[in-house]
């Protein structure tokens, strides 16, 4: 590895999106660490919890036959009911399954 590109890798990235700041540094052992934070500094949910169509509902579904868990249930069963499709892959919805979190 030469000069410019350890360099390149000591120096953290930091890029903002929505509210969203995702910043990379390098940790102690050469390896990239992926810091996710919002806009308030706290660390974020590994899924989130908020409907990614309405943005108003915690999610709660899933979507069957691919699995996906993006939406609220009134959301998803739209989704379902209106285009068939899951809006992350397009896989047809075949049927829309609540969740429960405890």
């Amino acid at each position: 590895m030469n000069s410019r590109n350890s360099q390149q890798t000591s120096r953290p990235i930091t890029t903002q999106n929505n509210g969203l700041t995702v910043r990379l540094t390098p940790n102690s052992s050469s390896s990239p660490k992926l810091n996710n934070t919002n806009s308030n500094s706290e660390p974020l949910n590994a899924i989130g919890n908020e409907c990614n169509v309405c943005y108003e509902q915690p999610i709660n579904s899933v979507l069957y036959m691919c699995g996906h868990v993006c939406m609220c249930y009134e959301c998803a069963v739209k989704q379902w009911r209106g285009p068939g499709q899951c809006p992350i892959c397009r896989a047809v919805i075949r049927d829309v399954i609540r969740t429960y979190w405890s």
